[in-house]
């Protein structure tokens, strides 16, 4: 079955299965069936991804990268390919995710620059030291509710160099689409409803810092590119 087919099986279970969520039945467990699905058909969002993070990651001088939920690797084959001095860390959880990026760094031969590590992000102590000059966290801000998100700022506030930068890639809650998604995520077990662009932005002054740039990625919709650095810096 190809990933379109076994995306609209996923979200029909979904919609199937709506009545009875909004009858307050509990959230389904279909990561464990589709986590890698997930991974891969999130790279429809890879144009603007590529754009705007790699308005802050560049074509050089090398920098340290560690990318939060790194799903099945393609930005990281894209990090190294924007530079050959970049190097970098790629954090998930899925373990089965965890193979297959591992699998395509090796064939792009960018192994030795960039490696994955499978982690729960809300663990920090499992988390690589650093410092990073750059950490992204593309398409995974609602795996956290705010309190798990809070700390997540904080972590990576705290492995950022002085002249770090943090880079999120996210849809928020007010867009047509964003509207659908979140029906996906919360009936979705291991998923959070997405927060506005208000709450995300106060979140990350909370956490230390200093939001320098927010871009709306899709016209119409509420998909945004953040950067973020130590309001200390």
């Amino acid at each position: 079955m190809c990933i379109r087919d076994r995306l609209t099986t996923y979200h029909h279970e979904v919609f199937d299965q709506l009545p009875e969520r909004m009858r307050q039945s509990p959230p389904r467990d279909f990561l464990s069936r589709y986590g890698e699905l997930v991974a891969q058909s999130s790279r429809i969002m890879a144009p603007w991804i590529h754009g705007f993070s790699s308005s802050v990651i560049g074509r050089g001088p090398g920098k340290n990268i560690l990318e939060l939920g790194c799903g099945a690797g393609a930005y990281l084959k894209f990090y190294s390919e924007l530079h050959e001095g970049h190097r970098g860390i790629g954090l998930d959880l899925d373990a089965g995710v965890v193979s297959t990026a591992q699998e395509l760094l090796q064939e792009a031969g960018v192994d030795a620059r960039f490696r994955v590590d499978q982690a729960d992000m809300r663990d920090a102590n499992a988390w690589p030291d650093g410092p990073f000059d750059v950490i992204t966290a593309h398409q995974n801000v609602y795996y956290f509710d705010a309190k798990e998100r809070a700390a997540l700022w904080r972590s990576c506030r705290e492995r950022l160099t002085d002249a770090g930068r943090l880079v999120i890639v996210t849809p928020t809650s007010g867009g047509p689409m964003s509207d659908y998604f979140a029906l996906i995520l919360l009936s979705t077990k291991g998923c959070h409803q997405l927060p506005s662009m208000h709450e995300l932005i106060a979140e990350l002054q909370a956490a230390g810092f200093a939001c320098e740039r927010r871009e709306r990625l899709i016209p119409g919709d509420a998909v945004w590119g953040i950067v973020a650095r130590d309001a200390r810096a």
